[in-house]
């Protein structure tokens, strides 16, 4: 949700988490994963100041969420899943 809002994304999360990873891939967002005050200080202002940069993150992310998290697709994604499952006889309480 928050990737097709159209907002800049900042995530400060741990190093080596799937949504610093994610967005670090993707460049649809800003992704700090130091405990380090500055450098989401510097992080923050480029936001505030860089439109130009701004406006590409938020597109990404824009198309990372119709490519990734569209609810259609993930739905089937999970129905597909589960008939997998259900066929193979895995992971279904055996």
């Amino acid at each position: 949700e928050y990737f097709s809002t159209g907002r800049p994304v900042l995530a400060h999360a741990p190093k080596g988490s799937f949504v610093l990873e994610y967005i670090r891939k993707h460049n649809c967002g800003v992704a700090i994963g130091e405990n380090d005050p500055a450098s989401l200080r510097e992080a923050i202002r480029k936001v505030l100041a860089d439109k130009e940069y701004v406006n590409e993150i938020t597109a990404n992310a824009k198309n990372r969420a119709k490519i990734d998290f569209d609810s259609d697709k993930m739905r089937s994604r999970f129905i597909c899943y589960l008939e997998t499952m259900a066929a193979s006889g895995s992971g279904m309480g055996n």
